[in-house]
C-alpha cells in the first residue's frame, strides 16, 4: 500500500473536475500515490459527475469553506493508514510535476509549493494581500514565506497532521505559520502554477479582503 494520499478539494467544479481527475487517476496508476476528492457541499453537478465516473470521493452536506476539505481528507487518510498528505486543487492550477517536487523534500514536516521562490511576485491588486500576509509572518517569526496563500501543500509528519486537523479555524493557512515554524521543519519550494481553468473561486473581492484581514489578525495577535 502507498503511504501518500492526494486530497483534492472541490467546490462547484463541474466544468473541470473530470479533466482534473482523469489526469490524477492516470498519474496515480503509474506512481505510488492514492487519491480522494472532497466535495465541499457543491451546488452544481460536481458530486453527480464524481458518482457517474466512479471516482473515490467524500461529500460535505454543506459548504464548510477553505481548509476544511483538506482536514477531512487527512482524517480519512489517517484512518486508512496513510502517512503523507498532499493538498491538490481541482481547478487546474496545480501541475502533476509539482507532486514529485514536493515529495523530494522528505526530511521536512510541511512542504509548500510556491509561485515566488525563483519567480518575482508581481505588484498587482491580486497579490497585495499576499504581500501583506508575508510581511506579517516575517514580522512575527523572522521567517520569509513568499507565497503564504498557496494551496499546494504536503504534510509529511503524523504529529503535524494531527496538529493541523486540530486547529479550530477552517482556514489554517497562512495564519498557521507563526504556530509551526519553530516546532516543525517547514520548506517552501518553487513550483509551476497555472491560472484557474474552470469552476468558481472563493476569492471574490469581498471574500479576498475579509480573508486578508482575518488572517492578518490571527497572525499578528493570535500567532
Amino acid at each position: 500500500m502507498t503511504n501518500t494520499l492526494i486530497i483534492i478539494p472541490a467546490y462547484n467544479e463541474q466544468d473541470v473536475i473530470i479533466k482534473t481527475m482523469e489526469q490524477i487517476i492516470a498519474f496515480t496508476d503509474k506512481h505510488d500515490f492514492d487519491y480522494v476528492v472532497i466535495d465541499d457541499g457543491s451546488k452544481d453537478k460536481t458530486r453527480e459527475l464524481l458518482q457517474q465516473h466512479q471516482i473515490n470521493y467524500i461529500s460535505h452536506s454543506t459548504n464548510l469553506g477553505i481548509g476544511e476539505p483538506f482536514k477531512t481528507g487527512i482524517e480519512y487518510g489517517l484512518e486508512k493508514g496513510y502517512t503523507k498528505f498532499i493538498n491538490f486543487d481541482a481547478d487546474g492550477q496545480h501541475s502533476l510535476d509539482s507532486l514529485h517536487t514536493l515529495v523530494e523534500y522528505g526530511d521536512y514536516d510541511y512542504v509548500v509549493g510556491s509561485r515566488y521562490i525563483e519567480a518575482k511576485k508581481p505588484f498587482t491588486v491580486r497579490t497585495f494581500g499576499s504581500r501583506v500576509l508575508s510581511l506579517a509572518i516575517k514580522f512575527k517569526t523572522g521567517r520569509t514565506i513568499a507565497d503564504p496563500t498557496s494551496g499546494l501543500l504536503l504534510i509529511n509528519n503524523l504529529e503535524f497532521a494531527k496538529y493541523y486537523i486540530s486547529q479550530a479555524s477552517n482556514r489554517p493557512e497562512p495564519s498557521i505559520y507563526p504556530k509551526i515554524v519553530k516546532k516543525f521543519k517547514v520548506k517552501e519550494v518553487q513550483v509551476q502554477m497555472e491560472n484557474r481553468v474552470g469552476g468558481s473561486s472563493y476569492f471574490n473581492p469581498y471574500n479576498s479582503i475579509h480573508f486578508m484581514l482575518e488572517q492578518l489578525f490571527l497572525i499578528v495577535l493570535k500567532g
